[in-house]
């Protein structure tokens, strides 16, 4: 609408609105999970990763493969810090035996990309 009003107005083309954009970096580190629950079962790990994911909202949830137990993970956390923070609500949503582990986690970093 407003190159059309530009160019209707003024009688020169469009003006060309230059547009960012974003690129989402994941970047591997050591950092902390917070185990919910293990088991020697996929199917049992694959059941709880499903009601997690129902459960704990934004927080990504991993089944990871530690033979012979298969471990359901949440979290990304950097800090030992915002994992023992996000644990308390984590019991109080029904995993009364989570507790904090070190794991390699994803760090996400969204970059800004200028249009040239």
């Amino acid at each position: 609408i407003v190159q059309k009003t530009h160019a209707e107005n003024h009688g020169t083309a469009p003006i060309e609105i230059p547009a960012d954009s974003a690129v989402v970096e994941e970047v591997v580190a050591q950092g902390f999970r917070i185990q919910i629950f293990a088991t020697s079962s996929i199917d049992e790990a694959n059941s709880a990763k499903l009601t997690a994911e129902g459960r704990v909202g934004q927080d990504e949830v991993y089944v990871v493969y530690d033979p012979p137990v298969y471990k359901v993970r949440v979290g990304d956390y950097v800090e030992r810090l915002e994992a023992n923070q996000r644990l308390s609500k984590l019991i109080n949503q029904g995993y009364p035996d989570a507790w904090v582990v070190a794991d390699r986690v994803i760090q996400r970093k969204i970059t800004r990309i200028p249009k040239e």
